[in-house]
């Protein structure tokens, strides 16, 4: 099919429940599409393909996605597939078209699509909840909203304010003390993002990160040049108590 002029081809298995992974899927991707080339620009290539498979993955120009629960049979719960698709999709834009060291600099490219699919684009009342709807899934946005807030809620009581700081900055297996790899990426870059759109307001913070996706689109970016575009829009002290909680910015 096609969407947004990208030629889209999606793979699944003849098992389990065969039209509800094709539909909602589908759906996602079309959604996912609009809602980032919207927010940030053109996706850079043509052709775009997505598989089923039992976990989720990014390559250049192609995907895998976690569709267990429909190759049973059983329900997507918690809209499983929708939100791992719209998070698979966006490494369309951040991972493909601006690269990073995902080693070192891991909360970029899971950070940042981490944030966009989970605090945005799944909290607005996209198409794919009706068509979860219709194969008897009852999880609304209003569910979505409601898990997020008191996630991020229990995250910001019981751990980071009993922290001196949480670098995001850091590679996979160097993670702060008491966090498991991987929790800086797709847990607290999130809640960075979160809070400098609190404090810069959600037009001008969502012109800092379209400026950050033209301006490295087919070019690697490190945390120092996100930051330096981060700062153009927002060099309160506030914003720069943020970013030293979150980035050892003497290591750069």
């Amino acid at each position: 099919f096609e969407t947004q002029g990208v030629t889209v081809r999606n793979y699944y298995l003849k098992t389990g429940d065969v039209e509800a992974y094709r539909e909602i899927s589908k759906q996602t991707i079309i959604d996912s599409f609009a809602f980032y080339t919207g927010l940030l620009g053109d996706y850079q290539r043509k052709e775009y393909s997505m598989a089923q498979y039992v976990d989720g993955m990014e390559y250049s120009g192609f995907a895998v996605v976690d569709g267990r629960n429909l190759m049973n049979g059983g329900p997507d719960e918690g809209n499983k597939l929708m939100r791992n698709t719209a998070h698979e999709v966006g490494h369309s834009w951040f991972y493909d078209a601006v690269g990073n060291n995902e080693y070192n600099e891991g909360w970029i490219d899971e950070g940042i699509i981490s944030y966009l699919a989970s605090h945005e684009l799944v909290l607005n009342d996209i198409e794919a909840y009706k068509t979860e709807k219709k194969y008897g899934s009852d999880w609304t946005v209003n569910d979505q909203i409601k898990a997020l807030k008191e996630s991020n809620a229990i995250l910001e009581e019981n751990i980071l304010k009993s922290l001196d700081h949480c670098y995001l900055n850091t590679s996979w297996y160097e993670c702060p003390e008491n966090f498991s790899p991987g929790e800086t990426e797709y847990i607290y870059t999130p809640i960075f993002l979160g809070h400098a759109k609190e404090i810069m307001g959600e037009e001008t913070f969502y012109s800092f990160l379209r400026e950050v996706y033209q301006t490295y689109a087919m070019k690697i970016v490190h945390a120092e040049d996100i930051l330096k575009i981060l700062r153009k829009y927002d060099s309160s002290s506030e914003m720069n108590e943020l970013i030293a909680f979150y980035f050892d910015e003497s290591q750069e």
